[in-house]
């Protein structure tokens, strides 16, 4: 895959999740909003993505990283 598909698909993921919490935001349905925005498939999506262009150190290393963003992230999930 060349790059130009590449970030092509990246912006066409990123571009429909935002699209999505901003329909359903606009159109008073906020909880379908944040779910969308925090919706855990992002996280997957990010994993695999991680995983076809740095391989098993980058993705380690990631989550890793991620996981020092749970914690916090927890509580505010309940909101």
């Amino acid at each position: 895959m060349n790059d130009f598909v590449k970030y092509a698909l990246y912006f066409l993921l990123g571009g429909t999740i935002v699209s999505l919490s901003t329909y359903f935001g606009s159109h008073g349905k906020s909880f379908l909003a944040a779910f969308a925005s925090t919706f855990p498939a992002i996280t997957g999506a990010t994993f695999v993505l991680i995983y076809l262009n740095g391989g098993n150190e980058a993705i380690v290393s990631y989550a890793k990283n991620l996981l020092w963003f749970a914690p916090p992230g927890l509580p505010m999930s309940f909101l």
